[in-house]
């Protein structure tokens, strides 16, 4: 990290600092603990007791603590954890904000810095462990091979709603699962950029290597791949191929809530984002995956846009933020011709005269440079001629 970047992190520290106020008794916590487990919780109130009792289970020959960083939440979680502090003083410790941190980005970072365990182990709010074992067979991985960042197993998927839903989070990939199953144990910074995923519930790390996050990790959209990019900058990351642990899926999840437009562009974004600060080794394989999403996203911006227009929604399609930040005003525009030739062709190749030349006139009146397309002067004689397809 560099020492500008340092500072602004130290400062951003202190500030966090001053808006939590903290439930740790000294006196009973362990004073060097080998694995701190790291959780934030906002409005996990049906949750949270699973979360804690799976990590209170864990029978482990090491001392150990917990870190819950409780963000303000509007229900009753904090007082939950407040309750499960008050029972397990020897083990947990509460960072209680004043406001909301998450909407500022700051949610996580005071928690983390406060970890003092040789490993970090990570569990939300609304995940469980179901293994008591865990722990103990995570650590027991990492001191066994000093060359790995950090060790991670497969999670069950748990859907509240009863919906149809992935049984596990590593398995054949989609429709059947979020990520594809690794076919070997030990992956490297490539095996994850090609879309291999972490269950971030089941993860434990060395702590030493997220210390100090670089800035860049707070602008990735996608906080666990972001994680992921700087594990495996200092070393492979060992998958044990076990159900340690439950990855809820709710209607509250900040990743379930997004729609198939935002999830993609997040896709995109986080490997934009990463690309200059990425080993110079890994930039054509990040360059490569980052055009394949790009390529992804800008074919379904486009058709979603002239789906709008087929409806009769708007007059000229819904721009996201992160669809601008991503293709820039000008590639914003490029999708927006796209779209409107889609929707002008749809009536063209159906022989609706009426409808192909309104649409048509639209076309260029919004984007004159289609004229100069190739094939796009046939269609406009045709459509003004009424010899359409």
């Amino acid at each position: 990290m560099k020492k500008s970047e340092q500072q602004s992190m130290v400062a951003t520290l202190k500030r966090i600092d001053n808006l939590v106020d903290k439930v740790e008794d000294w006196s009973r916590l362990p004073v060097e603990p080998l694995v701190s487990v790291y959780m934030i919780t906002y409005n996990h109130e049906k949750f949270i007791a699973q979360a804690l009792d799976g990590i209170l289970m864990q029978e482990v020959d090491f001392p150990y603590e917990i870190v819950i960083g409780e963000d303000k939440s509007t229900d009753r979680t904090r007082a939950v954890v407040c309750e499960y502090q008050r029972r397990h003083p020897d083990k947990i410790r509460l960072h209680l904000s004043r406001e909301n941190l998450f909407r500022q980005k700051l949610a996580g970072l005071g928690p983390l810095a406060a970890c003092r365990g040789k490993y970090i182990a990570m569990c939300e709010g609304d995940d469980y462990w179901t293994d008591p074992q865990k722990l103990q067979k995570q650590v027991a991985v990492l001191e066994a091979e000093p060359e790995l960042s950090a060790c991670f197993t497969n999670a069950a998927v748990e859907n509240e709603n009863g919906d149809a839903q992935p049984s596990v989070w590593l398995g054949a990939g989609a429709p059947f699962s979020f990520g594809l199953k690794p076919d070997k144990s030990l992956l490297s910074q490539a095996d994850m950029i090609r879309r291999h995923s972490i269950p971030t519930c089941t993860l434990v790390m060395r702590a030493v290597h997220v210390r100090d996050l670089p800035a860049w990790t707070q602008r990735v959209p996608t906080g666990d791949w972001a994680l992921a990019m700087v594990l495996t900058e200092h070393g492979p990351v060992r998958f044990l191929d076990e159900l340690t642990a439950v990855y809820r899926r709710h209607s509250q999840g900040i990743w379930t809530v997004l729609g198939t437009d935002q999830r993609l562009a997040h896709f995109a974004l986080r490997m934009k984002i990463y690309l200059p600060y990425a080993p110079t080794s890994q930039r054509p394989l990040l360059k490569e995956q980052l055009n394949e999403a790009l390529g992804y996203l800008r074919r379904h911006a486009i058709g979603k846009m002239a789906a709008q227009l087929e409806a009769g929604q708007s007059r000229k399609p819904t721009a996201t933020h992160v669809w601008v930040n991503l293709f820039g005003r000008m590639g914003y525009r490029s999708l927006s011709r796209e779209a409107w030739e889609r929707y002008f062709q749809a009536a063209y190749f159906k022989q609706d005269r009426p409808a192909a030349r309104t649409r048509l006139f639209n076309l260029l009146i919004r984007h004159p440079s289609w004229l100069f397309r190739r094939g796009s002067l046939g269609q406009i004689v045709r459509t003004l001629a009424g010899r359409l397809g």
